[in-house]
């Protein structure tokens, strides 16, 4: 988690310094379980590129549940701030192949290490 955080925190300020982007972690409060089925606060990371939301999550390693997860994030997102989200990304250095497989069907861009490919 202290890795995640840090890397949260270098990628949000080279963003913001170096191109003028703005970074939010964005935190709501799903009083209805929409997301995790029982009310829970609900973390996205936000990066605001021309006034469009890019929604990234980080993990030190993703599983088809992180994906489905994220997934409904985003649903949730788009519904209570109104807007469609056309770029979701997950970054992470370990990837289970169902995760990458789920990830292209549901439209999310998925950045990891070469190392962590299966030959």
């Amino acid at each position: 988690m202290m890795s995640e955080s840090a890397f949260r925190e270098g990628l949000a300020g080279i963003l913001t310094e170096e191109t003028g982007l703005r970074v939010e972690h964005y935190q709501r409060m799903d009083a209805e379980g929409v997301v995790f089925g029982r009310p829970r606060p609900i973390e996205i990371d936000v990066i605001i590129c021309d006034g469009e939301p890019i929604l990234l999550e980080l993990k030190s390693s993703v599983s088809w549940n992180d994906v489905d997860a994220f997934g409904r994030k985003v649903a949730f997102y788009e519904r209570l701030e109104g807007v469609e989200v056309k770029r979701k990304m997950i970054i992470s250095p370990m990837f289970e192949p169902q995760a990458r497989e789920l990830a292209q069907e549901l439209e999310m861009e998925s950045y990891t290490s070469v190392y962590g490919l299966q030959v």
